[in-house]
């Protein structure tokens, strides 16, 4: 069985989606290789908190990059680490010249958002969660001998329990003083500016909806990061749009998905709504109102990792249509929900995506000495060979350049 260290960073309050896609593919891969996950950054993430593989943690502090790579090649030594996968940006520029050191394969997953411009990673076996990022990554010169792998973002199914999670669902209904036939839109995200157009989008529709015959609710949930911004949204809210930021519902809030009636949903957040079974919407770059998910723009939305990058050929009335005639009745949002559940079990379980995880591993090369000096001066540690020797000289035995 394959040792892997898995490397990521964390800043902020550790809330990153990246950080949660690695936990779902760390507990899939459990079984199948010897892992290790190793976080740096400001404070251990809540993200990892209960994760299968062991965590270790290290303090991110950009004036002592050179002592924080030499604990980490000491660390993977003495594991008998064969294979570093590194989780986003910064971690790949940490691993590299630890990578190069000991001659150790590496593995990087570029998880989604837009493509760079410059600073390509530098490495050859890049695993993509989205197509557009594919197709970027493949235009660009510095990229022409990687080997680009596109490996959609999988998530684990939401754990509901049937009962307290009935409980909560109720609770929250109760605690926006909801009718019985009231039906809920939901939006679940932290309350930041990125992510305000994306509740926009949901309010504007449920208002429309509402419009249209059908007693839809807007309900945005999510921890208040920006303050100024959930005072803003509660001063436009009304009887029929809801800011929820109480710790009681935030708290694994994606377990209230089951009590929503459809949900509107960006990158991992929607793959695990797919699989409560509930109709799925996605936002929709320059246009009022989401799109609802269907097997006619589903590969189009998946391109751009169900993001706020959307695009669609369809004006807001034709977006508006369908989503009447999608969630206007029962029937029609049984088969819509039908159709998330179908996505989850064949396009979003994270179990889908151990063997070709395991395919990229077993292809990486190892890395050379001959890469040092770049990755070093990509972290601002200079070129210098009597620098690089220093870096050497402190590995362990079997670590020199000698």
């Amino acid at each position: 069985m394959r040792s892997v260290a898995y490397v990521v960073t964390s800043r902020s309050k550790g809330t990153g989606g990246h950080l949660h896609s690695l936990r779902d593919l760390t507990d899939a891969l459990s079984g199948a290789v010897r892992g290790t996950i190793r976080c740096i950054g400001t404070a251990p993430p809540p993200a990892l908190k209960g994760a299968v593989m062991p965590v270790t943690f290290s303090a991110y502090r950009p004036r002592h990059l050179a002592q924080l790579l030499v604990e980490l090649a000491r660390d993977l030594r003495r594991q008998r680490v064969e294979l570093v996968h590194a989780f986003d940006p910064l971690a790949l520029k940490l691993v590299l010249p630890v990578a190069d050191a000991l001659g150790l394969p590496v593995v990087f997953t570029m998880c989604g958002g837009p493509t760079p411009r410059r600073d390509m990673p530098n490495v050859r076996d890049v695993i993509l969660f989205s197509r557009e990022n594919l197709d970027g990554l493949s235009q660009h010169p510095a990229m022409r001998d990687a080997r680009l792998r596109l490996v959609p973002n999988r998530v684990r199914a939401v754990p509901v329990d049937a009962k307290s999670g009935s409980a909560r669902g109720r609770a929250l209904r109760a605690h926006l003083g909801l009718a019985d036939d009231a039906l809920v839109l939901l939006r679940i995200n932290r309350m930041a500016a990125v992510y305000a157009p994306v509740m926009e989008q949901t309010m504007a529709l449920a208002a429309a909806l509402r419009a249209r015959g059908v007693p839809m609710h807007a309900v945005l949930l999510g921890s208040p990061n920006e303050p100024a911004l959930v005072e803003a949204l509660r001063a436009r809210s009304d009887p029929f749009t809801h800011v929820v930021t109480s710790p009681e519902f935030t708290h694994r809030a994606a377990e209230l998905t089951p009590s929503a009636d459809a949900v509107v949903g960006t990158g991992r957040g929607l793959m695990e709504a797919a699989s409560a079974g509930r109709p799925l919407l996605t936002p929709v770059a320059a246009r009022r109102f989401p799109a609802v998910l269907s097997p006619e723009n589903f590969d189009a939305l998946h391109d751009t990792n169900f993001s706020p990058r959307n695009r669609l050929g369809l004006s807001d009335a034709a977006l508006l249509d369908a989503a009447v005639e999608t969630l206007a009745t029962p029937e029609s949002r049984a088969r819509a929900g039908a159709f998330a559940r179908e996505m989850f079990e064949t396009r979003f379980d994270v179990h889908a995506a151990v063997a070709p995880y395991l395919e990229t591993y077993a292809q990486a090369p190892p890395r050379s000495l001959v890469d040092l000096p770049e990755d070093l001066t990509r972290l601002g540690l200079g070129v210098g060979w009597e620098r690089v020797r220093v870096l050497l000289g402190a590995l362990p035995k079997g670590g020199t350049a000698d």
